[in-house]
Protein backbone atom coordinates (compact mmCIF):
# COMPACT_ATOMS: atom_id res chain seq x y z
CA UNK A 1 0.00 0.00 0.00
CA UNK A 2 1.18 3.45 -0.31
CA UNK A 3 0.56 5.98 2.02
CA UNK A 4 -0.12 9.90 0.64
CA UNK A 5 -0.29 12.90 2.47
CA UNK A 6 -3.20 15.44 2.91
CA UNK A 7 -0.88 18.23 3.42
CA UNK A 8 2.38 19.86 4.16
CA UNK A 9 5.91 19.16 2.85
CA UNK A 10 8.08 19.48 6.22
CA UNK A 11 8.35 20.79 9.89
CA UNK A 12 9.90 23.34 11.31
CA UNK A 13 10.73 23.62 15.17
CA UNK A 14 10.82 19.60 15.70
CA UNK A 15 14.47 19.97 17.46
CA UNK A 16 15.50 19.50 20.56
CA UNK A 17 14.07 22.96 22.47
CA UNK A 18 12.33 23.79 19.25
CA UNK A 19 8.81 25.78 19.67
CA UNK A 20 7.03 22.63 17.95
CA UNK A 21 9.02 19.87 20.34
CA UNK A 22 8.10 22.23 23.12
CA UNK A 23 4.31 21.57 21.87
CA UNK A 24 4.01 18.57 21.35
CA UNK A 25 5.52 17.58 24.43
CA UNK A 26 3.55 19.35 26.54
CA UNK A 27 0.61 17.59 24.58
CA UNK A 28 2.04 14.27 25.20
CA UNK A 29 2.31 13.91 21.74
CA UNK A 30 6.20 13.83 21.18
CA UNK A 31 6.62 10.42 22.73
CA UNK A 32 4.50 8.97 19.32
CA UNK A 33 6.45 10.49 16.71
CA UNK A 34 9.90 9.95 14.96
CA UNK A 35 11.21 13.01 12.84
CA UNK A 36 13.52 12.82 10.10
CA UNK A 37 15.74 15.57 8.81
CA UNK A 38 14.86 17.72 5.35
CA UNK A 39 18.55 17.40 4.01
CA UNK A 40 18.06 19.48 1.21
CA UNK A 41 15.68 21.12 -1.25
CA UNK A 42 15.92 22.59 -4.90
CA UNK A 43 14.09 25.65 -6.57
CA UNK A 44 14.19 25.80 -10.17
CA UNK A 45 13.52 29.17 -11.82
CA UNK A 46 13.05 30.22 -15.13
CA UNK A 47 16.62 31.83 -15.57
CA UNK A 48 18.64 29.42 -12.83
CA UNK A 49 18.20 27.29 -10.07
CA UNK A 50 19.24 27.06 -5.99
CA UNK A 51 20.11 23.98 -4.41
CA UNK A 52 19.84 24.20 -0.48
CA UNK A 53 21.02 22.41 1.70
CA UNK A 54 19.02 22.86 5.26
CA UNK A 55 20.40 20.43 7.62
CA UNK A 56 22.12 23.26 8.83
CA UNK A 57 19.52 25.57 9.40
CA UNK A 58 19.00 28.99 7.98
CA UNK A 59 22.82 29.56 8.70
CA UNK A 60 23.63 27.36 5.60
CA UNK A 61 20.70 28.95 3.48
CA UNK A 62 22.15 32.11 3.42
CA UNK A 63 25.55 30.67 2.75
CA UNK A 64 23.75 29.56 -0.61
CA UNK A 65 22.15 32.71 -1.08
CA UNK A 66 25.13 34.86 -1.31
CA UNK A 67 27.11 32.08 -2.95
CA UNK A 68 24.74 32.86 -5.81
CA UNK A 69 24.05 36.64 -5.66
CA UNK A 70 27.71 37.67 -4.80
CA UNK A 71 26.68 41.24 -6.13
CA UNK A 72 23.81 41.66 -3.59
CA UNK A 73 26.08 40.85 -0.44
CA UNK A 74 25.82 44.21 1.50
CA UNK A 75 21.76 43.98 0.63
CA UNK A 76 21.74 40.41 2.30
CA UNK A 77 23.62 41.69 5.64
CA UNK A 78 21.24 44.34 6.02
CA UNK A 79 18.40 41.95 5.16
CA UNK A 80 18.80 39.06 7.48
CA UNK A 81 20.06 41.60 9.84
CA UNK A 82 16.53 43.22 10.19
CA UNK A 83 15.05 39.35 9.75
CA UNK A 84 17.17 38.47 12.97
CA UNK A 85 15.97 42.10 15.04
CA UNK A 86 12.78 41.41 14.11
CA UNK A 87 12.86 37.65 15.66
CA UNK A 88 14.48 38.59 18.80
CA UNK A 89 11.63 41.10 19.43
CA UNK A 90 8.94 38.68 19.15
CA UNK A 91 11.17 36.08 21.09
CA UNK A 92 11.26 39.24 23.69
CA UNK A 93 7.46 39.67 23.63
CA UNK A 94 6.29 36.75 24.10
CA UNK A 95 8.05 36.95 27.96
CA UNK A 96 6.63 40.68 28.20
CA UNK A 97 6.95 42.25 31.45
CA UNK A 98 5.42 45.41 32.94
CA UNK A 99 8.57 47.24 32.60
CA UNK A 100 8.55 45.90 28.79
CA UNK A 101 5.19 47.62 28.79
CA UNK A 102 6.34 51.34 29.89
CA UNK A 103 9.36 50.98 27.75
CA UNK A 104 7.06 49.30 24.93
CA UNK A 105 8.80 51.31 22.10
CA UNK A 106 12.47 50.93 23.18
CA UNK A 107 12.08 47.13 23.88
CA UNK A 108 10.07 46.50 20.66
CA UNK A 109 11.25 49.68 17.97
CA UNK A 110 11.20 47.14 14.88
CA UNK A 111 7.80 45.39 16.05
CA UNK A 112 6.39 49.00 15.80
CA UNK A 113 8.20 50.44 13.09
CA UNK A 114 7.32 47.27 10.37
CA UNK A 115 3.95 46.17 11.58
CA UNK A 116 2.26 47.21 8.64
CA UNK A 117 5.25 47.10 5.96
CA UNK A 118 5.20 43.94 3.18
CA UNK A 119 8.03 41.86 2.53
CA UNK A 120 8.05 43.79 -1.08
CA UNK A 121 8.55 47.13 0.50
CA UNK A 122 11.36 45.53 2.11
CA UNK A 123 13.28 43.26 -0.32
CA UNK A 124 13.09 46.92 -3.22
CA UNK A 125 14.45 48.49 -0.35
CA UNK A 126 17.19 46.41 -0.41
CA UNK A 127 17.98 44.88 -3.52
CA UNK A 128 18.46 44.67 -7.21
CA UNK A 129 17.87 41.86 -8.82
CA UNK A 130 14.79 40.25 -9.61
CA UNK A 131 16.22 37.21 -9.12
CA UNK A 132 17.03 37.67 -5.45
CA UNK A 133 13.81 38.88 -4.92
CA UNK A 134 12.11 35.95 -6.19
CA UNK A 135 14.51 33.20 -3.85
CA UNK A 136 13.98 35.72 -0.98
CA UNK A 137 10.26 35.38 -1.43
CA UNK A 138 9.32 31.68 -1.88
CA UNK A 139 11.19 31.01 1.26
CA UNK A 140 8.36 31.76 3.41
CA UNK A 141 5.37 31.29 1.40
CA UNK A 142 4.23 31.13 -2.33
CA UNK A 143 2.90 34.51 -2.47
CA UNK A 144 4.09 37.24 -4.47
CA UNK A 145 6.20 39.47 -1.75
CA UNK A 146 3.47 42.42 -2.37
CA UNK A 147 0.81 39.75 -0.54
CA UNK A 148 3.46 38.70 2.34
CA UNK A 149 3.71 40.49 5.27
CA UNK A 150 7.22 41.35 6.43
CA UNK A 151 6.64 40.16 10.01
CA UNK A 152 4.83 36.44 8.71
CA UNK A 153 8.47 36.32 7.08
CA UNK A 154 10.23 36.79 10.15
CA UNK A 155 8.22 34.74 12.36
CA UNK A 156 8.50 31.78 9.81
CA UNK A 157 12.45 32.51 9.32
CA UNK A 158 13.27 33.01 13.71
CA UNK A 159 10.44 30.22 15.17
CA UNK A 160 10.38 28.01 12.25
CA UNK A 161 13.29 27.58 9.71
CA UNK A 162 16.10 28.74 12.45
CA UNK A 163 17.46 25.04 12.70
CA UNK A 164 16.06 23.20 9.38
CA UNK A 165 13.12 21.45 8.41
CA UNK A 166 11.92 17.87 9.36
CA UNK A 167 9.38 15.24 7.90
CA UNK A 168 7.69 13.09 10.39
CA UNK A 169 8.71 8.81 10.38
CA UNK A 170 4.95 7.58 8.68
CA UNK A 171 4.28 10.42 7.06
CA UNK A 172 2.20 13.82 7.72
CA UNK A 173 -0.85 11.93 9.13
CA UNK A 174 0.98 10.51 12.52
CA UNK A 175 0.86 13.95 13.32
CA UNK A 176 -3.14 13.87 14.09
CA UNK A 177 -2.17 10.37 15.25
CA UNK A 178 -0.24 11.22 17.64
CA UNK A 179 -2.29 13.94 19.09
CA UNK A 180 -5.17 11.46 19.07
CA UNK A 181 -3.04 8.81 21.59
CA UNK A 182 -2.33 12.09 23.78
CA UNK A 183 -5.83 13.52 23.80
CA UNK A 184 -7.13 9.87 23.92
CA UNK A 185 -4.58 8.92 27.48
CA UNK A 186 -5.31 12.16 28.92
CA UNK A 187 -9.11 11.18 29.29
CA UNK A 188 -10.49 12.85 26.12
CA UNK A 189 -13.53 11.98 23.95
CA UNK A 190 -12.99 11.77 20.33
CA UNK A 191 -16.24 12.25 18.16
CA UNK A 192 -15.42 11.76 14.81
CA UNK A 193 -18.47 12.35 11.69
CA UNK A 194 -20.37 14.71 14.39
CA UNK A 195 -21.55 18.11 12.78
CA UNK A 196 -21.76 20.75 14.66
CA UNK A 197 -24.85 22.73 14.25
CA UNK A 198 -24.42 25.88 16.66
CA UNK A 199 -22.08 27.46 18.82
CA UNK A 200 -24.34 28.49 22.19
CA UNK A 201 -23.49 31.55 23.95
CA UNK A 202 -25.31 33.15 26.85
CA UNK A 203 -24.31 36.78 28.38
CA UNK A 204 -21.21 36.93 26.51
CA UNK A 205 -19.54 33.67 27.50
CA UNK A 206 -19.50 30.21 25.15
CA UNK A 207 -21.14 27.28 26.98
CA UNK A 208 -20.29 25.08 24.56
CA UNK A 209 -22.00 22.95 21.13
CA UNK A 210 -25.05 22.00 20.25
CA UNK A 211 -24.73 18.79 17.29
CA UNK A 212 -26.55 18.27 14.42
CA UNK A 213 -27.84 14.78 16.30
CA UNK A 214 -29.26 17.46 19.22
CA UNK A 215 -26.66 16.12 21.47
CA UNK A 216 -24.96 19.52 23.58
CA UNK A 217 -21.84 19.26 24.45
CA UNK A 218 -20.60 21.78 26.93
CA UNK A 219 -17.09 23.52 27.29
CA UNK A 220 -15.75 26.76 28.56
CA UNK A 221 -13.87 27.22 25.08
CA UNK A 222 -14.36 26.32 21.75
CA UNK A 223 -12.21 25.77 19.12
CA UNK A 224 -13.23 26.36 15.26
CA UNK A 225 -10.89 25.03 13.03
CA UNK A 226 -13.44 25.44 10.25
CA UNK A 227 -14.02 28.69 7.67
CA UNK A 228 -14.14 31.70 9.94
CA UNK A 229 -17.16 32.85 8.00
CA UNK A 230 -19.09 30.26 8.69
CA UNK A 231 -18.03 29.99 12.18
CA UNK A 232 -18.72 33.49 13.28
CA UNK A 233 -21.27 34.50 10.81
CA UNK A 234 -23.47 31.33 10.97
CA UNK A 235 -22.51 28.73 14.19
CA UNK A 236 -22.62 31.48 16.57
CA UNK A 237 -25.81 33.35 18.14
CA UNK A 238 -27.71 36.31 15.45
CA UNK A 239 -27.47 38.76 18.49
CA UNK A 240 -23.53 38.22 18.59
CA UNK A 241 -22.85 38.07 14.59
CA UNK A 242 -22.95 41.99 14.23
CA UNK A 243 -19.66 42.25 16.10
CA UNK A 244 -17.67 40.06 14.09
CA UNK A 245 -19.47 41.20 10.21
CA UNK A 246 -16.90 43.93 9.57
CA UNK A 247 -13.82 41.97 10.40
CA UNK A 248 -14.97 38.44 8.50
CA UNK A 249 -16.36 40.97 5.87
CA UNK A 250 -13.04 42.32 4.93
CA UNK A 251 -11.19 38.87 4.85
CA UNK A 252 -10.20 37.81 1.19
CA UNK A 253 -10.22 34.00 0.31
CA UNK A 254 -6.69 32.39 -0.14
CA UNK A 255 -6.29 30.69 -3.24
CA UNK A 256 -6.50 27.05 -3.97
CA UNK A 257 -4.08 24.25 -4.42
CA UNK A 258 -4.50 21.50 -6.92
CA UNK A 259 -3.07 17.83 -5.51
CA UNK A 260 -2.23 15.20 -7.25
CA UNK A 261 -0.95 11.94 -5.89
CA UNK A 262 1.19 9.11 -7.92
CA UNK A 263 2.25 5.91 -7.11
CA UNK A 264 5.02 4.48 -8.97
CA UNK A 265 7.42 1.58 -9.57
CA UNK A 266 11.12 3.20 -10.71
CA UNK A 267 13.92 4.61 -9.26
CA UNK A 268 14.92 7.74 -8.11
CA UNK A 269 18.54 8.76 -8.03
CA UNK A 270 18.69 10.88 -4.60
CA UNK A 271 21.47 13.41 -5.93
CA UNK A 272 19.20 14.25 -9.21
CA UNK A 273 16.11 14.76 -7.40
CA UNK A 274 15.80 15.93 -3.96
CA UNK A 275 12.62 15.13 -1.77
CA UNK A 276 11.57 18.49 -2.18
CA UNK A 277 11.76 20.85 -5.25
CA UNK A 278 10.10 23.84 -6.16
CA UNK A 279 9.20 25.45 -9.54
CA UNK A 280 8.56 29.01 -9.71
CA UNK A 281 7.19 31.32 -11.85
CA UNK A 282 9.31 34.26 -13.75
CA UNK A 283 6.73 36.66 -12.22
CA UNK A 284 5.18 36.06 -8.85
CA UNK A 285 2.66 38.82 -9.01
CA UNK A 286 1.37 38.76 -12.55
CA UNK A 287 0.64 34.66 -11.70
CA UNK A 288 -1.38 35.38 -8.48
CA UNK A 289 -3.45 38.29 -10.69
CA UNK A 290 -4.42 35.84 -13.39
CA UNK A 291 -5.15 33.20 -10.40
CA UNK A 292 -7.35 36.17 -9.07
CA UNK A 293 -9.31 36.41 -12.13
CA UNK A 294 -9.41 32.57 -12.30
CA UNK A 295 -7.30 31.80 -15.34
CA UNK A 296 -4.91 29.47 -15.42
CA UNK A 297 -1.10 30.28 -16.23
CA UNK A 298 0.73 27.90 -19.20
CA UNK A 299 3.29 27.22 -16.63
CA UNK A 300 1.83 27.67 -12.75
CA UNK A 301 4.24 27.28 -9.91
CA UNK A 302 4.47 23.44 -8.57
CA UNK A 303 5.73 21.60 -5.98
CA UNK A 304 7.20 18.17 -5.72
CA UNK A 305 7.86 16.01 -3.17
CA UNK A 306 8.78 12.26 -2.65
CA UNK A 307 7.92 11.35 0.82
CA UNK A 308 9.71 7.83 -0.02
CA UNK A 309 13.01 9.09 -0.47
CA UNK A 310 12.57 9.86 3.45
CA UNK A 311 10.78 7.44 4.58
CA UNK A 312 10.60 4.23 2.07
CA UNK A 313 8.00 2.33 4.25
CA UNK A 314 5.35 4.74 2.89
CA UNK A 315 5.18 2.58 -0.49
CA UNK A 316 6.35 -0.71 -1.41
CA UNK A 317 9.60 -1.96 -2.44
CA UNK A 318 10.92 -0.44 -5.22
CA UNK A 319 8.11 1.89 -5.31
CA UNK A 320 7.68 5.72 -5.24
Amino acid sequence: PYTFDATGAFLGGCEEGGEFHKLLAQAGALQHLRFLKVETARNIYPDFSLDLHLSGGFEEYIRGVRELFPEEQRGLEDYFALIRKIGEEINRFEGLTWWHTILFPFFFWHLIRYQRVSLGQILDRYFQGDGIKRVLSTLPAHLPPSRLSLFFTAVLISKVLAHGVWYPHGGMETLSQALETAFREAGGELRLKTEVERIEVQDGAVQGVYTRGGDFLQAQRVVAAINIRRALMELVPEAYRERFFKVVNRLEYSLSTCLVYMGVEMDVDRSALPYFTYIGPEDAQAEYEQLSRGEMPDDPTMIITIPTLLDPSLAPPGHQ
